[in-house]
């Protein structure tokens, strides 16, 4: 960098001698203050001195010519260096900038010091006068901009700055030194809105090239840590807060939140699936703290994301459960997505009210309440686990079952499961039972819980009048035992069949009979009614391969007793024996001849006792079913439900159906049939017949476009 040019010294008429000589000796010394050349030799000052002199001009109010000519002065060395120094481009340019800067900057605080007394008394307090460093540098920005270096210095700036942000360049040592330097020099220009104009642009790019390249689930974490190292580039350039508080706006606006209506659901999902809960409350805090439209919407829509990963995660676990063993892991489940919800700071009601509903949403469908019943079913069952584990289960089981929607229909199913436990007396602990239905009835009407305690109840009552028969009775031998129940019609789901009972066990149930009424002879009302598809044999058998224990239906026992006597028997022959319908005898020979235990063979359409049977374990028990005729052939239907009725099943689809339309007003029948099979295990044409039935009594009406209506 040189600049040799000489200042010459301007003497005004009618200054004294003593002045001239100041002013020449003054005026000198600027000139080599503002003279540079490549080999530059540290510069020494009288400070002291050229002081006084200057305060003596001042004193003789020379305060404005001398000012006039020190800003021509470095106006001029100035406006040279600029054409002089600013040569190339890229890092070379920004560069000699820097040089340039500090050159100034040092150069304009040797001249502050010298004409302190003129800055201090005159041009501090002139309304139109500019320091001499302010001075000094706008002369600099003005030259910058008349020669067009000004942007050719912001062109080659954003060029290495889009380096920078791809990660190109590591080193920006340069590049902060440029900039702190070059935006001094901006408070005369707009090049704050510059950037944060070139920035929106640039981080619209980089977001739709992260949308189209990155996966959901790493999105918002790369975006936001490129925006914290973007905003750590800016406080290192010492950018004023309104910048960085508008650079922070750019950054979530363009490049974090940029169309994220179309996927930030997704993404907010992929997240939580990840469980990248940090970043997660980072933007959620970025959302709820702004009020906003666009980020009230946003807020919408990362919480249907939260909701989906919720829907998402019961629907794994439902998946990947056991039948029997889904109940624990429903649990767990419940309590992760409360301990993930702790994670966002106040405000977050919003965030507990979507997982509590989302969860209960999820839990509702008619294919998990169904493997959640049979494995709460399991748990009762259990043996391996003790009564006081059992016990502190009980709260985590109510929570489950708070979550549940359609409670009536849940606990339908929890009724027939109860009922099967009870009489086929594999529930451990009636205690238990009990326990958790009187906290069941905290939550749902009595008259739903009351005649299941009262089930409860009656097994404790059957056990002490069956002790009190095997005392009394004289019929009881030791080749069969007898274990009767007494169970209330009003609060057991009774199922319907009749059958021909041996002459031995219809004697024991006469005989039990009249011990019940003769214990109740002063109460009229009580009456008994032998219900044999409710009850269950244990058959002692012989084969030629080992003896086995059955455990059969009383349907099931009854028809294998029958080959004590005979070996072969057709279809009806056993029906005129036994006096079944044709369809229960069809369940219970189907049942008896095919699937993994076939303990009879069919041949010629006579039965007879498999001779070939087999089987490693001693005690067997008999799967039920019954049997549907579709296009005369056999299909095969589990027994799995026995306590809800096809007509009980209806009567709640048609409540939730009209329960939903009240709702909904007016909903596409596509839809609706579609809602009530997510709900419940149907088949489509039944929920068509539903609706249809529920048009007929006017509860709906069908509307154009194939809409249905509810009529109020």
């Amino acid at each position: 960098m040189s600049n040799v040019s000489k200042h010459k010294v301007k003497h005004r008429r009618g200054l004294s001698p003593y002045l001239r000589e100041i002013y020449s000796t003054l005026f000198e010394q600027v000139g080599r203050v503002l003279q540079c050349s490549k080999d530059e030799q540290p510069l020494t000052v009288g400070y002291n001195k050229l002081y006084k002199y200057v305060e003596f001009i001042c004193r003789d109010r020379q305060q404005s010519p001398l000012a006039t000519q020190l800003f021509e002065a470095t106006d001029s060395s100035i406006n040279s260096l600029v054409t002089q120094v600013l040569l190339g481009e890229g890092d070379e340019l920004l560069k000699n900038f820097v040089t340039l800067y500090d050159w100034l900057y040092h150069r304009l605080d040797i001249l502050e010091r010298i004409f302190l007394y003129l800055d201090r008394t005159y041009l501090l307090n002139h309304p139109l006068k500019k320091t001499i460093k302010e001075n000094g540098f706008y002369t600099l920005y003005t030259s910058l901009t008349i020669s067009g270096k000004w942007d050719d210095l912001y062109n080659s700036f954003e060029q290495i700055l889009c380096r920078v942000r791809r990660g190109e360049i590591s080193d920006m040592s340069l590049e902060l030194e440029f900039f702190t330097r070059y935006h001094t020099l901006a408070k005369w220009d707009t090049l704050d809105k510059r950037l944060l104009e070139s920035s929106r642009a640039y981080f619209t790019e980089a977001h739709d090239y992260v949308v189209s390249n990155i996966p959901p689930e790493n999105r918002f974490e790369i975006n936001y840590r490129a925006s914290l190292k973007e905003l750590d580039m800016w406080k290192a350039c010492r950018m004023n807060d309104e910048f960085l508080d508008a650079m922070h706006r750019v950054l979530w606006d363009y490049l974090i939140l940029y169309k994220y209506e179309d996927d930030l659901r997704e993404i907010a999902k992929s997240m939580f699936q990840t469980n990248k809960i940090k970043l997660l409350h980072k933007l959620w805090n970025e959302l709820i703290l702004k009020n906003t439209l666009d980020q009230r919407e946003y807020l919408q829509l990362f919480l249907q994301g939260f909701a989906d990963f919720v829907s998402w995660s019961v629907n794994n676990v439902v998946d990947d459960s056991a039948m029997s063993e889904l109940l624990q892991p429903l649990i767990d489940l419940k309590s992760d997505i409360s301990e993930t919800v702790s994670h966002f700071k106040s405000p977050n009601k919003v965030l507990v009210y979507k997982a509590r509903d989302s969860f209960q949403s999820a839990i509702s469908n008619g294919k998990t309440l169904y493997k959640l019943s049979k494995s709460i079913d399991n748990f009762f069952r259990s043996a391996e686990l003790s009564l006081e584990t059992k016990k502190a289960s009980l709260e985590d089981i109510l929570l489950l079952f708070k979550s549940i929607q359609d409670k009536e229909y849940f606990l339908k199913m929890w009724k027939g499961d109860l009922s099967k436990r009870l009489i086929q007396r594999t529930t451990p602990s009636l205690e238990l039972e009990d326990s958790m239905l009187q906290m069941l009835g905290n939550e749902v009407n009595e008259d739903i819980i009351k005649p299941m305690r009262t089930m409860v109840h009656d097994m404790t009552e059957s056990h002490d009048l069956e002790l009190g028969y095997q005392t009394s009775s004289q019929l009881l031998t030791t080749s069969c035992e007898f274990h009767p129940l007494v169970l209330n019609s009003y609060s057991w789901p009774v199922i319907k069949g009749t059958a021909a009972l041996p002459p031995d066990l219809n004697s024991l149930i006469l005989d039990f009979q009249q011990f019940y009424l003769d214990k109740w002879s002063d109460d009229k009302k009580h009456k008994l009614q032998w219900c044999p598809a409710m009850s269950s044999m244990v058959i002692e058998a012989h084969f030629p391969h080992g003896d086995k224990q059955l455990h059969t239906s009383e349907f099931q026992g009854l028809v294998l007793l029958l080959f004590n006597d005979h070996d072969s028997l057709s279809f009806e022959d056993i029906k005129a024996l036994v006096r079944m319908d044709s369809g229960t005898l069809s369940g219970v020979l189907y049942s008896l001849t095919n699937g993994k235990h076939r303990i009879l063979t069919k041949d010629d359409n006579a039965y007879s006792m498999n001779k070939d049977f087999s089987d490693k374990r001693k005690v067997i028990k008999l799967r039920q079913v019954q049997m549907r005729l579709r296009g005369g052939d056999a299909v095969e239907e589990d027994d799995e439900s026995p306590g809800v009725s096809n007509e009980d099943r209806n009567e709640l689809i048609r409540a939730f159906i009209t329960r939903l339309m009240k709702h909904k007003e007016s909903y596409p029948l596509e839809d609706l049939i579609n809602a009530v099979l997510e709900k419940y295990i149907i088949q489509r044409q039944d929920v068509e017949t539903l609706i249809r039935d529920l048009i007929q009594k006017d509860y709906l009406e069908r509307g154009l476009d194939n809409y249905i209506k509810y009529k109020p």
